[in-house]
């Protein structure tokens, strides 16, 4: 066993009206399948034990950002914000980032990561910038010299469910790949930090396990689990 991995999940209330707590098996399977173990995360508070206790974090999909995180006011073109989740993932982001562990964002991961570091989003792609990235399969292309370069070259085929978009990068944040706006790859869809143990994409590896019509992701997942063994992510030049 290679150790213990936080996931964040949704958080919602059941027709009975009880508070609950869901994540896609997708993400624990990709986890159990690089022989780690997956939790889920349901308590900010115990942020600081979750850091402790688990060697890894990965900030999942799920809800948008609320646009008031990033100075914006259009909080219509949302379709569904989670206050709560934003609370606890960030508490669990500050918590891992002390305890100097590796966090991996997917899709609304990579965007509170950007958001967290100062940067910003567009609150709705197809209005903001003509380009509708919701259920659908595009290229990304990758910077070769970077570690995902290294695990799958220098363009591939990723899913995207997304409707939010990277605006502006947040400090440290250095682009690993991008998808094309108006003809030109200028959409960040994923990122890694500079100085700390964090690497982010916009796209669900979760859901790319099999490699039947995209690459197979699973070696995204391996290599976030070889970093918890004690090597820190290793930003290329």
């Amino acid at each position: 066993m290679n150790g213990a991995i936080l996931l964040t999940g949704a958080q919602y209330q059941t027709k009975s009206g009880w508070d609950a707590f869901s994540l896609n098996k997708n993400y624990a399977e990709a986890v159990r399948r690089c022989d780690a173990l997956p939790l889920l995360a349901v308590d900010g508070k115990s942020a600081d034990d979750y850091a402790s206790m688990a060697d890894g974090l990965i900030l999942t999909g799920g809800a948008d950002i609320s646009p008031a995180m990033y100075g914006e006011s259009e909080l219509h073109r949302c379709t569904h914000v989670s206050p709560l989740r934003d609370e606890m993932e960030l508490s669990l982001l500050r918590s891992f980032l002390s305890a100097k562990k590796p966090i991996l964002g997917i899709c609304r991961g990579l965007q509170l990561l950007n958001v967290f570091f100062g940067g910003t989003l567009w609150p709705h792609l197809s209005d903001n910038i003509g380009e509708s990235h919701e259920q659908s399969v595009h290229a990304v292309s990758i910077v070769s010299d970077s570690i995902l370069g290294d695990l799958f070259g220098s363009h591939a085929l990723v899913n995207s469910y997304h409707h939010q978009g990277i605006r502006t990068l947040g400090s440290n944040l250095r682009p690993l790949a991008y998808s094309q706006a108006n003809g030109k790859n200028t959409l960040v869809e994923a990122f890694i930090h500079e100085k700390r143990n964090i690497l982010a994409v916009q796209w669900h590896p979760e859901r790319m396990l099999d490699g039947a019509n995209t690459p197979c992701m699973l070696p995204l997942f391996r290599w976030f689990v070889e970093q918890t063994s004690g090597d820190s992510l290793r930003p290329r030049e």
